[in-house]
Order: C-alpha cells, then structure tokens, then sequence
C-alpha cells in the first residue's frame, strides 16, 4: 500500500445535509481477527493513509479470508 498517493493539499468534506446518520452495529469477532483489525488499522495509521475520526456515522469492519490463506480487512458499508 505504500504506492498508494496521498495528498494532505486538500480536505474533503461530504455534506450530508439533513439526513439522519447512520450508525451500524459492530460485528462479533474472534480475538484472532480483532487482534488483526486493530493491527492492521494501527499500520495504516502509521502509514498516513488513514486518520482518527470523530463521526456519527458508523460502519463495522470485519475479517475476510484471502485465496492465499490471508486475511484481509474489509468495512462492511
């Protein structure tokens, strides 16, 4: 992911308008896979390909299995 470009030129803001946030429930997970989520976000922090928010609306993320026997993160929107 480190050939992924970024900018921190310009900021984006999606208006929403008066709709009503959603906020979906959290799927139940094994300590396997939440140790994995928590790893993988903490690297992509690292990374500066994600930031910390402070939203109302939510979305789960979960654990699906790759061909190759991996895991990869995926956010259930």
């Amino acid at each position: 992911l480190t050939q992924l470009g970024r900018t921190n030129i310009v900021t984006h803001h999606i208006d929403t308008g008066n709709t009503k946030e959603i906020k979906q429930h959290y799927y139940r997970t094994s300590p396997k896979h939440e140790s994995f989520i928590k790893e993988e976000i903490e690297r992509l922090k690292e990374q500066g390909l994600i930031v910390p928010s402070h939203s109302p609306w939510t979305s789960p993320a979960l654990v699906v299995g790759k061909a190759n026997g991996k895991m990869r993160l995926v956010i259930d929107y």
